[in-house]
């Protein structure tokens, strides 16, 4: 089932509810198991969290794209090191916020020991739901349709991951047992198959040449004869790709087809 994309006003109707819970649960446990005023504990529990889905939310938006590009224990190593850092984070920017307006018994130094003592596992515990809770909220807020969201192709080269926009492919090659996907301003050669792209990309219109050669037909800039009973295509790029007997058949019903949708 296809979901509708959410603009930012509806990411915030699912992160505020979630807000307002955090902060009201946590004011219940303050105000009755701490047995602290209504305003301690209201001043408490409003800054905790607020603090809490502020760094979650900007941590998720500038990191996430680093963990999605990386494999195995590096993605594992990264993401113990976001959670582990973020208790402390929270605590030291909750604390500037509120120390001041309390009376602390102790020094402001003494006072974050004794939280970082107690509290430790416990935000060790809000790092991994809040980030979870934000990788949704995100999903969530992306297009999801094709009429909204441009097709993109997910690149495995090595330990990295790229998402190429399909718009932005001209041509893949395919060389031994490993394939190069070539765009405007970059080419990334991955261990794949030409098959599994074109199995991929031949609904989005690209057309297969030869055993070797797909293209993007947004690039196609004419068709030449190569030889007495051959012909190659050119590209917008400068690039020249030779068509193979057997395909030529099919380069032309697909040119046929994409003249007539324009006409």
């Amino acid at each position: 089932m296809q979901i509708a994309a959410l603009t930012k006003a509806h990411a915030l109707r699912l992160i505020l509810p979630a807000l307002i819970t955090a902060v009201f649960l946590q004011f219940l446990h303050f105000y009755f198991y701490f047995d602290r005023s209504v305003s301690e504990s209201l001043l408490w529990s409003s800054v905790d969290w607020t603090v809490w889905f502020l760094l979650m939310g900007l941590v998720y938006s500038k990191i996430s794209p680093t963990v999605r590009s990386l494999e195995g224990w590096h993605r594992i190593a990264l993401l113990l090191l976001i959670f582990i850092l973020s208790g402390p984070c929270q605590i030291i920017l909750s604390s500037l916020v509120y120390v001041p307006f309390g009376t602390p018994v102790e020094s402001l130094g003494t006072e974050w020991l004794n939280l970082f003592d107690k509290r430790w596992f416990q935000h060790l515990l809000y790092g991994f739901a809040l980030w979870h809770f934000f990788r949704i909220v995100h999903a969530s807020a992306l297009p999801n349709t094709s009429d909204t969201q441009e097709p993109t192709i997910e690149i495995r080269d090595g330990r990295a991951h790229y998402w190429l926009k399909a718009s932005e492919v001209t041509h893949i090659l395919a060389d031994g047992n490993y394939v190069t996907v070539n765009t405007v301003t970059r080419s990334l050669l991955v261990r794949d198959t030409l098959k599994k792209f074109e199995d991929r990309l031949i609904g989005l219109g690209f057309v297969r040449v030869s055993r070797s050669a797909i293209f993007n037909p947004a690039f196609l800039e004419a068709v030449e004869p190569y030889s007495r009973h051959s012909k190659r295509v050119k590209l917008s790029t400068g690039v020249h790709l030779k068509v193979g007997r057997t395909y030529a058949a099919n380069l032309a019903d697909r040119l046929a087809m994409q003249h007539q949708s324009h006409a």
